[in-house]
């Protein structure tokens, strides 16, 4: 049996006002031509299919058109797809009862305890005799499992979470083996496990009130799974396990993600167990962001390439002395003079030399408001009115506004469970 792990396609999404529907639509394509070529059996997408709670008309026709050409392959795969904190679950979940006419599985919230194995565990091919058994566990907010920051110091919200989603996974890996004991174990899930590395440029927010990348686990697993399919990292990576794996998002969605190799990843069940292997994505578009001082940058820029059918897209980030108001025209001139290859220039940014060389942010030209996570403009805002230092992740402050930007999506799960839509209007995630 063959299954596609991928997450994080965030269709819909723009790169400082480009939009990348045209990105996204030849890795649909592209992803089409992989499943039917090798004989995928089953398509595992580990949430934010959309980069927007509120989709525009076109990234949803992108979506729904892939899902009918997806059925109409000979033979058709199945298809398991949760919801990640950018999605809206119940507008997700909303036609799920035709969906699964054509085997294609869509979770948006993770439901009431008592109904967890029967809402989360997807048994596949089929319930009869299932080679694998894929628990499709959604975005789930902490406050969802029980857990609250009131009255608990942070070492202790950090316990306390991590003994929630173990209890979550545990109990499904549980119910999997007891229900389908020769199947295989197969768990997706769209939250942060450190592990390894990671830095703000690999995933677009922080979903956990601890406020540290890595403050869930990997052992928050249990043994009882044979692969975890997860989402939210924007790199492909490993954690813990080798079969603990973020499959990254297929098309970067912003100048961080250009480096990294795009990719999928292929799993194949057999008589000797699972394996797994990565399937590099196809660059459509590239994208380069060249920093430094004035000089370092008109040098690179001669001799940077943008190779490939779509447009290039550039971005430019000077380190100066104090703000230079004919800077941003200079490189539009330079890069105008690259002729037919030259690139879109997005945006031309002045940075304050004592913050580029890692020193205090005193005087510095900050990054624009909309590309500042939402903790960070608080936390500035706090030093601000209360003078002094700012505030740590573990402040009680901090933990608080992590518990109010939380609340919509809170809400938006519980409606979910109980068939009302309570998204509707809203826009991108916190």
């Amino acid at each position: 049996m063959k299954i596609l792990h991928t997450a994080d396609w965030h269709l819909g999404a723009s790169l400082d006002s480009v939009s990348l529907l045209e990105d996204q639509r030849r890795f649909l394509d592209w992803l089409l031509e992989v499943i039917r070529e090798e004989g995928v059996d089953a398509l595992l997408v580990s949430g934010d299919v959309f980069d927007l709670r509120n989709p525009s008309a076109e990234a949803q026709a992108l979506y729904y058109r892939f899902l009918a050409r997806l059925a109409t392959l000979d033979p058709a795969p199945a298809a398991v797809i949760t919801a990640g904190n950018h999605d809206s679950p119940s507008r997700l979940a909303a036609p799920s009862e035709l969906l699964d006419a054509l085997r294609i599985r869509v979770v948006g919230g993770v439901g009431p305890k008592e109904a967890w194995s029967d809402h989360l565990l997807v048994p596949l091919p089929d319930a009869e005799a299932p080679e694998v058994v894929v628990a499709a566990v959604p975005y789930v907010h902490e406050y969802t499992l029980g857990v609250s920051p009131v009255g608990l110091a942070p070492g202790e919200l950090g316990r306390a979470m991590h003994d929630a989603f173990a209890e979550l996974y545990g109990t499904l890996a549980r119910e999997a083996a007891e229900r389908w004991p020769g199947a295989r174990r197969i768990a997706l899930g769209h939250l942060t496990v450190g592990g390894g590395p990671v830095s703000r440029d690999d995933f677009p927010n922080e979903i956990h009130q601890v406020g540290t990348i890595d403050a869930l686990p990997p052992s928050l697993f249990s043994e009882g799974w044979d692969y975890v399919a997860l989402g939210h990292i924007h790199r492909p990576m490993p954690v813990g396990r080798g079969t603990y794996r973020y499959s990254g998002t297929p098309v970067a969605i912003s100048f961080g993600e250009a480096a990294p190799e795009r990719q999928l990843r292929l799993l194949e069940i057999g008589e000797e167990g699972l394996t797994h292997r990565a399937l590099p994505v196809p660059r459509h578009r590239t994208l380069v962001k060249l920093a430094g001082s004035e000089e370092a940058v008109m040098k690179r820029l001669g001799s940077t390439t943008f190779p490939g059918p779509l447009e290039g897209l550039l971005r430019v980030e000077i380190a100066v002395e104090r703000w230079d108001p004919g800077l941003e025209e200079r490189i539009r001139q330079a890069v105008r003079a690259l002729g037919d290859e030259a690139p879109r220039l997005v945006s031309v940014v002045q940075r304050a030399v004592d913050s580029w060389e890692g020193g205090g942010d005193e005087g510095a030209s900050l990054p624009p408001l909309e590309e500042m996570p939402p903790d960070e403009v608080f936390r500035r805002l706090v030093r601000v009115r209360r003078g002094g230092a700012a505030p740590q992740d573990d402040d009680a402050l901090m933990v608080a506004f992590r518990e109010i930007l939380s609340a919509p999506e809170e809400a938006d799960d519980v409606a979910t469970a109980g068939g009302v839509d309570a998204s509707a209007g809203e826009g991108r995630d916190p």
